[in-house]
């Protein structure tokens, strides 16, 4: 799977679990600590105008993003909806070789893409724990993400706002489990 493969795949695993929220689910708190799954709406909502630019050549500022909680709105699942099929009309014309200037240094868009189209399984998985529900991650993912992490250096990966510490999986921890307990995150809390 490429990242726009993956991209995909993640924009209708999302679109499912957003579809499926409990009416009262958007102020329930997520394992993104001091995020409630209204301030990950927004945050994807945001990544998914990342994915968006980037298919179109373009650049995205996180300076200019906004609050999360804003950028959700008042309709959290309508929001996230909207931009889930602003990208889906934007990927066909992706040219995944095509090289962009980042901060980094120059990079494919492809490579670009990767971060959006992990957030987008990542957080469908937040949002499910959020409501008390379980998601397993396809295994073609979960390769994906370890490889696009593997050789990452912890000052970059173990930062604020990206993953925490690794948390130590339960013995019986399912492929998806281990995968979070590596990001940080606690997969049976």
């Amino acid at each position: 799977m490429d990242s726009a493969d993956v991209l995909r795949f993640g924009l209708d695993v999302l679109g499912r679990v957003v579809a499926s929220a409990p009416d009262s689910g958007w102020d329930a708190p997520t394992p993104c600590e001091g995020w409630t799954a209204r301030h990950l709406a927004g945050h994807l909502v945001q990544v998914l105008s990342m994915s968006e630019a980037l298919c179109g050549g373009n650049d995205f500022s996180w300076a200019g993003a906004g609050d999360p909680v804003e950028v959700a709105g008042k309709d959290p699942a309508g929001t996230v909806a909207a931009a889930i099929a602003t990208v889906k009309d934007a990927l066909p014309n992706v040219d995944l070789e095509a090289v962009q200037e980042t901060p980094m240094g120059e990079m494919p868009i492809g490579r670009r893409l990767s971060f959006p189209a992990m957030d987008t399984h990542l957080h469908s998985w937040d949002l499910s724990r959020a409501w008390g529900r379980s998601l397993d991650m396809d295994p073609e993912v979960i390769a994906f993400v370890r490889a696009a992490l593997e050789g990452m250096p912890d000052t970059m990966l173990r930062s604020p706002q990206v993953f925490g510490p690794v948390v130590e999986p339960p013995a019986d921890a399912t492929p998806t489990e281990e995968l979070m307990a590596f990001l940080g995150r606690d997969p049976r809390a």
